[in-house]
């Protein structure tokens, strides 16, 4: 069995119709808790996700906690979607699943606006495959300094674990700025030769283009975007590879 980011869309919106019902409480805790138990139940039953998706929209549901951090004005997402809107209402649970509700209908009317394209240069693979500017961190083990000896380079040490690093990106070939609509910012994507992978973040106009020190930015795993230019775009892109 396979699902899809629009199986918890219809959930949502059942759960809506009756929340009472379905959450126990007019409680947005009880929905993140009954989200989050929705998704440990696909976990256990071992249902993977339907990886044929080529469209950026529907967005993952993930990125609600990044849509949230807009919309409320906040530094990041980390504390999640719920916590979120639940400081944005003063603590009141029930105005903040009604809240909610209202981010999840401009959330799930988000389309592109805008889109430009940078095909990687001989520079930008490179500083991926030579991970210059950043690096993917696997493995962490106690494995002592005498094993790694003439490879420093290729590992990473934090206190007593060190782990081997790699390029964050497998045959990197373009990356993709897209403009969202109402305001909200900026998506980030990186092509390959087997998919589209979407950066978790929604990025403000100041951190995408031209800043290499966020740690999000395709900028600080490839540097300096040089062939970046505007490509046609419609409401609902679709790249014509698996995007996830």
């Amino acid at each position: 069995m396979k699902y899809n980011d629009e199986m918890i869309y219809q959930m949502l919106d059942q759960i809506r119709k009756r929340p009472a019902m379905w959450l126990g409480a007019l409680s947005i805790c009880n929905l993140r808790t009954y989200i989050d138990g929705y998704h440990h139940a696909l976990i256990d039953l071992v249902v993977s996700k339907n990886k044929t998706k080529t469209a950026l929209f529907p967005l993952d549901f993930w990125f609600m906690h990044e849509f949230s951090k807009i919309k409320t004005n906040s530094y990041e997402s980390t504390s999640g979607w719920d916590n979120l809107i639940l400081e944005k209402c003063g603590g009141d649970q029930k105005a903040a699943l009604e809240q909610f509700y209202k981010y999840l209908d401009e959330f799930r009317s988000l389309k592109a606006v805008n889109m430009k394209k940078a095909v990687l240069t001989e520079e930008n693979i490179l500083a991926n495959d030579n991970m210059l500017y950043s690096c993917r961190v696997r493995d962490l083990t106690d494995i002592s300094q005498t094993d790694i000896a003439g490879n420093e380079e290729l590992y990473f040490r934090s206190g007593s674990y060190i782990g081997k690093k790699s390029p964050i990106y497998d045959s990197p070939i373009a990356v993709y700025i897209i403009e969202l609509s109402q305001g909200i910012g900026y998506l980030s994507a990186v092509e390959t030769e087997k998919d589209v992978q979407l950066e978790r973040y929604i990025f403000h106009k100041n951190q995408i283009f031209g800043d290499n020190k966020n740690s999000h930015s395709p900028e600080h795993v490839f540097g300096a975007l040089t062939t970046l230019t505007d490509v046609s775009c419609v409401d609902n892109p679709d790249f014509d590879k698996p995007i996830y």
